[in-house]
């Protein structure tokens, strides 16, 4: 947020071009075990403009149907997962993201409904995954933040919603001229 009329404005947002250079960055990493994850969690955040807590408790049947073997065109989240809403929340998929969701369900083999999108590696009890904790996100975040060679003194995984709401704000600005 920029104060009006001072030239000290504090760091929270990405630019275009840094978005960029996140994309180039997960495109030429060398590939370790939750490099894909990472990769749709932050896309996913950058696409949908939700709250990390909201994106964390995002299961598989939220996003993939198993009648036709194929991602939903929407994802729907319930009012009990959601912050401040009486009723659920829904966003649209973009193609783009549809096929990152796709890649990472049939590639990397999460075949339980009831999974979470982005599970934690620890497990309890019979086999019971957990979803990524927020601490574990803003680490993993910040983590590719640093790798691309982004300032992340004030970046977080809000930074993800600023993102999303730049585009959507930018995408009106040109419809209206």
């Amino acid at each position: 947020a920029c104060l009006v009329g001072s030239e000290m404005c504090i760091r929270d947002r990405l630019k275009p071009d840094e978005v960029d250079t996140l994309n180039k960055y997960f495109d030429d990493a060398p590939f370790h075990k939750h490099l894909n994850r990472d990769y749709l969690l932050i896309h996913m955040g950058f696409a949908i403009g939700w709250r990390m807590s909201e994106l964390l408790q995002i299961k598989v049947s939220d996003v993939w149907d198993f009648n036709n073997n194929r991602v939903l065109d929407y994802v729907h989240i319930n009012k009990s997962k959601v912050k401040k809403k009486i009723q659920g929340k829904s966003a649209l998929v973009s193609n783009d993201l549809k096929k990152m969701i796709e890649k990472y369900i049939t590639k990397y083999s999460i075949p339980l409904k009831e999974e979470y999108l982005f599970q934690s590696p620890m497990i309890i009890g019979d086999s019971k995954t957990l979803p990524l904790g927020y601490r574990q996100a803003l680490r993993i975040v910040k983590k590719h933040f640093i790798n691309a060679g982004l300032d992340q003194s004030n970046l977080s995984t809000h930074t993800l919603r600023k993102v999303f709401a730049d585009r959507v704000y930018l995408s009106l600005i040109h419809i209206s001229e």
